[in-house]
């Protein structure tokens, strides 16, 4: 039953009532209550029991009924300035219009006379409406007398109870049962409290109950029936049966957790442990209720003494128990039945504290056969560098004489060959050329993969470089009959820094693949552009067929050629694929867009400088150059579009920043190792191999090892952040990103100033 919520008008002339506080302290007296109470002095902030002059027994319901917050009524033998006379007592929870709990009580002389029609009314109307259902039994447990509240509760008229039904008639038979029990001993001892009933209605319906009673006796002292009071307590049941749920399903899960877990509460006694903490403990669960956590950790010194490592029992204990006191970060040396594990106590919010287990016994072998695993595919790519470079080698040496040969031939206007014999000579000159072009791009793909890749980064005439490449593509567009042309080039075209060999090379590959791959009598078209942030974009477009959708994930993976294997159009295969690697490692991006039927268009980009005016000071080249060289490179490998553009937009906001990106972690691993970057930023949980797999690959690298980085994960959990700084990370940025705190991390971790604008 909820209490129900205290009128203020309660405490008129005509009502003897008391209110008290949750301590039972007096807070209110009506003035009939003060008379018959008669204490001396201002009740007020006292204890009820101590205004009372009864007998210490008599008032242990009211206590009981006072911590209990329940109903309690009773009648107590008092002492009067004549003798003794009998006060009866009823208390009842309620609240006030504040929410605070609180208690009412109504008292009355025994010998007391009602005086007027308004004094009558307003005990019976208590009796009849009171926040409690109260009834009288004889001594056969037939019932007597009920309140209205009674009525109400149990679906009854007053004529179908009163002198005609038994207690054991309005309960269920288990609690009829218990009633029969208890009953005898109310008619020895004179009261009960707080037993739960289940209670029948006249419908059928039950709802629980919490009764009490104490007895009412004649003047010989002889018990002739009782004053009973009970409260309705379905909400503290269906609480109740909630909070087991909640704990019968917390508990399963914690069954479920292979880590061994432990509670203790604010006492710091072993209060719960789930199966696996059992087995690692050796004891079931009723051996370790109760002891303190310094107990149990005496016990498990006492069992573990030999995997101390030299380490003494004392020096050992101290400083579990000190980490145990402040459990910030994690305990590493525990060591139980022969296997080890870190520990982490976290303290709950009622002062208690949760203990999870983590075994690390495999970690070392886990780390032994990463490190074997690394050096067997270090040794794998040696193998395979040292037989490319044969191959080399080996292939050029008979490829000179073919080559050769067949340049003196061609050259050779000996009229002995005919027409079609010189044909043939041109035949044997393109695939002698396309052969050395192969190898050449094998061996620059394994350079590559072993980070021996070497640049030569110098100012780019970008215009330049394009008329070059035109004038190379235009012989293999008129013999394919595709027309190929460069756009007219804007006049704020801006200057970029990279090796001129390799964007000639990049811009080969995709302007004949536009060729190749074109219609018979379409177009490739070559422009050149700036982006709104600021980037140089040259996009090479043409008519061809387009890219299948299915076909479109694997455009950049080595010797995949999308269907083209058996076709007419030679090529390697890794065209695309050294185009994505070099243009990421010069610091840009690649990119397509592609329309089946329509064509595609292939571009790459680079960070670019404003255009040079025609008449630049030399102060001026200077500075700009100046300013080049200052730039932050930061490399950047997540495998999320989403993330990447946000880092692009973070960086590109703040001067001073030239960022990388890698997709993967192997493709990381290969633009850090050829490019040295001023900063990692590694996202942990990659495709392939993992953020953290990548970071001990940095560090095992010479080329890498001293470059800082920053882990970013949407891993938020202490424990995450945690292990990655114990691995050695510089820093860790959990998501959504702070961009102020990032921009202000990234400056710091790379040690470097921002470049000052001229």
């Amino acid at each position: 039953m909820t209490p129900e919520v205290l009128d203020p008008k309660a405490f008129d002339a005509h009502s003897a009532r008391v209110l008290l506080d949750r301590d039972g302290r007096v807070q209110h007296v009506s003035p009939s209550a003060l008379d018959i109470l008669g204490a001396s002095g201002d009740p007020k902030g006292r204890p009820l029991h101590a205004c009372l002059s009864a007998r210490v027994h008599d008032l242990r319901g009211l206590e009981r009924a006072l911590q209990n917050r329940t109903a309690w009524c009773a009648e107590l033998p008092c002492a009067t300035g004549s003798g003794v006379s009998p006060l009866q007592a009823v208390l009842v929870p309620v609240l006030s219009h504040q929410g605070e709990e609180q208690f009412l009580v109504l008292l009355s002389r025994g010998e007391a006379k009602l005086h007027d029609e308004a004094s009558v009314g307003d005990v019976l109307e208590f009796w009849d409406h009171a926040p409690l259902a109260l009834h009288s039994l004889d001594l056969n447990g037939r019932i007597i007398l009920v309140n209205d509240t009674w009525l109400d509760w149990l679906g009854y008229a007053r004529e179908e109870v009163e002198g005609v039904l038994r207690f054991t008639d309005v309960v269920t038979p288990e609690s009829a049962t218990a009633f029969e029990r208890n009953f005898p001993a109310f008619q020895s001892d004179g009261f009960v409290s707080d037993l739960e009933y289940e209670f029948r209605r006249k419908d059928g319906s039950t709802f629980p109950g919490l009764l009490s009673a104490t007895a009412v006796r004649d003047s010989s002292g002889r018990i002739v029936r009782t004053r009973t009071a009970f409260l309705d307590i379905s909400g503290r049941r269906r609480a109740e049966q909630d909070a087991k749920a909640l704990r019968d399903r917390l508990t399963d899960c914690m069954q479920c957790i292979p880590n061994p877990i432990g509670v203790f509460d604010a006492a710091d006694r072993f209060v719960y442990g789930n199966q696996a903490l059992l087995e690692v403990m050796g004891h079931d669960e009723p051996q370790l209720l109760g002891k303190t956590f310094e107990a149990l950790t005496d016990g498990l010194l006492a069992e573990n003494l030999k995997d101390l490592e030299g380490e003494s029992a004392a020096d050992w204990k101290h400083r579990r128990m000190e980490y145990h006191r402040n459990p910030v970060g994690s305990f590493e040396d525990c060591v139980l039945r022969g296997r080890t594990y870190r520990v982490t106590d976290r303290r709950t919010r009622d002062g208690g504290t949760v203990v999870v287990l983590s075994d690390r016994s495999d970690d070392a072998r886990h780390a032994a056969e990463v490190e074997a695993a690394r050096i067997a595919a270090t040794a794998a790519n040696r193998a395979k560098n040292e037989f490319l470079s044969s191959m080399s080698h080996e292939l050029r040496t008979p490829l000179n004489s073919v080559l050769g040969f067949a340049q003196l031939l061609e050259r050779d206007r000996d009229p002995q060959l005919t027409p079609r014999q010189l044909t043939w000579v041109s035949h044997v000159l393109r695939g002698g050329e396309h052969l050395l072009q192969l190898i050449d791009e094998i061996l620059d793909l394994a350079r590559i993969e072993s980070g021996s890749f070497v640049f030569e980064r110098s100012p780019i005439d970008v215009p330049g470089v394009l008329r070059d490449v035109m004038t190379m593509l235009e012989a293999l567009a008129r013999t394919r009959g595709v027309t190929i042309e460069l756009a007219a080039l804007p006049p704020d075209l801006g200057s970029i820094e990279v090796d001129r060999k390799r964007l000639t090379q990049i811009l080969l590959h995709l302007g004949s693949n536009a060729v190749k791959y074109n219609r018979q009598g379409g177009k490739a078209v070559i422009r050149a552009a700036m982006t709104e942030r600021g980037w140089l974009r040259i996009a090479v477009r043409d008519d061809g067929p387009g890219i299948p959708l299915a076909r479109r994930d694997a455009l950049f993976i080595a010797f995949q050629r999308l269907g083209q294997e058996a076709g007419p159009i030679p090529g390697t295969g890794i065209g695309l694929t050294m185009t994505k690697l070099l243009t990421e490692l010069m610091g840009g991006r690649v990119g397509f867009e592609t329309e089946e039927g329509h064509g595609s268009t292939f571009w790459i980009e680079f960070p670019a400088h404003a255009a040079t005016p025609q008449s630049p000071s030399p102060p001026v080249q200077h500075c700009a150059m100046a300013v080049a060289a200052s730039l932050l490179h930061i490399l950047y490998i997540e495998d999320n579009p989403t993330a990447v553009d946000l880092m692009k937009a973070v960086l590109t906001e703040s001067d001073g920043f030239r960022l990388s990106v890698a997709t993967t972690a192997e493709t990381g691993l290969q633009i850090a190792r050829a490019s040295h970057p001023d900063l990692v930023l590694l996202d942990l949980n990659l495709p392939g191999m993992s953020g953290h797999e990548a970071f001990v690959r940095l560090r095992s690298m010479p080329e890498t090892r001293m470059i800082p980085v920053l882990a970013i994960s949407a891993a938020a959990a202490p424990r995450d952040v945690q292990r990655a700084l114990d691995a050695g990370f510089a820093g860790y940025v959990t998501k959504p990103l702070d961009v102020a705190d990032v921009v202000v991390r990234i400056r710091a971790l790379a040690k470097r100033t921002t470049p000052q604008t001229c």
